[in-house]
């Protein structure tokens, strides 16, 4: 005869099912977590096959369900990795699975609108370069066509001028000058991607060399995040919009070690304390300049940083940390070469003017980042970044 439980004893086995149940979850986003973790890593270090397949894990659903914004951000990096290794066909799959579920009612993802647009661009993009070029036209006048007043407006329009070149069009330039604002997008990036310029930032070689000049050609060396062992970057991190601003600080304290190893532990604490104690998704500066004038990357300059004050202040904005207490504390003659020639990089890089470049004092009160930096800082811009 079947035995029926009392009803305390039910109420418990029901909440300790319950528990077990919660605590089932908790562990299917602490998975979820963890991959994304490992395909942001492996995406930033350059490892787009070991990142893809991280990731085709994860959309399968074996490491936990997703929910529906987890899903369109792992769609949409794993076909940025797709693109990055030229598998265009399945980069554009997953771009228009990621718009397919971003704009479904069902869903209402906040920002969907934003969504659609960027997965429309880089499936334009797909289209360039499979040679496509009339095709990504099309999608480019349907966006702008769709969206007059988006934010995206002017980087759609270089991306026409680029069709309208490549298609041997009269007057390319009829799109340029429909641009409102050439600097609120990075079009060098653009013109490298489907024109063929030359990278002029960033050599991922850990060799502390001192830069020789100053302007677009001068030798800036990065110390990639690896050499300072540097956690993945957390799920709570925005995206950079187009880079519109550099913006230079001290850490604070005073600091005069010079090896090695000793700055790379140290770059490894600041990481801590932000991620840890203030809750931010990674390092928030995207450059640190130690006393040999060595530079090592920290946030990566897809992210949107953590350092100028607030998340406007934030967007769009490069952070470079010099390490040290420049109210106290002198610039070293390699310091001030390795920032002379990274903000002389970005400046071509992204087209910034003097003018966008700042110091953390000039955009909100404090004394960062010292009156040294401050002086020469002021010196660069008058003189040598014009």
């Amino acid at each position: 005869m079947e035995k029926h439980l009392s009803f305390p004893i039910r109420a418990m086995f029901l909440l300790v099912a319950a528990l077990v149940a919660a605590g089932c979850v908790t562990m299917g986003h602490s998975s979820t977590r963890s991959a994304f973790d490992k395909a942001h890593r492996h995406f930033e270090s350059g490892n787009y096959d070991l990142a893809e397949r991280e990731l085709n894990t994860l959309i399968s659903g074996t490491r936990g369900g997703l929910d529906s914004a987890d899903q369109v951000r792992a769609l949409r990096l794993r076909a940025d990795c797709f693109r990055k290794l030229k598998r265009f066909t399945l980069a554009r799959y997953d771009y228009e699975s990621a718009r397919r579920i971003s704009q479904s009612q069902e869903y209402a993802l906040e920002g969907s609108a934003s969504i659609t647009i960027e997965c429309d661009i880089a499936i334009g993009d797909m289209s360039m370069h499979e040679g496509s070029y009339r095709i990504a036209d099309r999608i480019f006048a349907g966006i702008i066509d769709e969206n007059p007043n988006s934010e995206f407006k002017d980087s759609v329009l270089y991306r026409r001028y680029i069709c309208a070149l490549k298609l041997g069009k009269p007057d390319p330039e009829m799109f340029t000058r429909q641009i409102s604002n050439m600097y609120g997008f990075s079009a060098p990036s653009l013109r490298r991607e489907f024109l063929g310029k030359d990278k002029i930032v960033s050599s991922p070689v850990p060799k502390p060399e001192r830069p020789s000049r100053i302007g677009p050609d001068a030798p800036v060396v990065i110390i990639p995040r690896a050499e300072w062992n540097a956690s993945p970057t957390r799920l709570n991190v925005n995206p950079m919009s187009a880079i519109r601003r550099v913006t230079v600080h001290h850490t604070g304290e005073e600091w005069t070690a010079e090896d090695f190893r000793t700055t790379a532990n140290k770059i490894r604490a600041f990481q801590r304390y932000h991620q840890d104690d203030r809750g931010w998704a990674d390092l928030g500066y995207h450059f640190v300049i130690d006393r040999r004038g060595r530079i090592w990357e920290g946030r990566s300059l897809r992210y949107q940083g953590a350092h100028a004050g607030s998340s406007q202040l934030n967007k769009g904005n490069v952070g470079i940390s010099v390490m040290g207490n420049y109210e106290n504390q002198t610039l070293a003659a390699v310091q001030k070469d390795s920032l002379a020639a990274l903000l002389s990089s970005l400046c071509h890089e992204y087209d910034l003017k003097p003018w966008q470049i700042s110091t953390h004092k000039e955009l909100k009160t404090t004394a960062c980042p010292g009156a040294h930096i401050q002086r020469y800082v002021d010196r660069l811009k008058a003189t040598a970044l014009r």
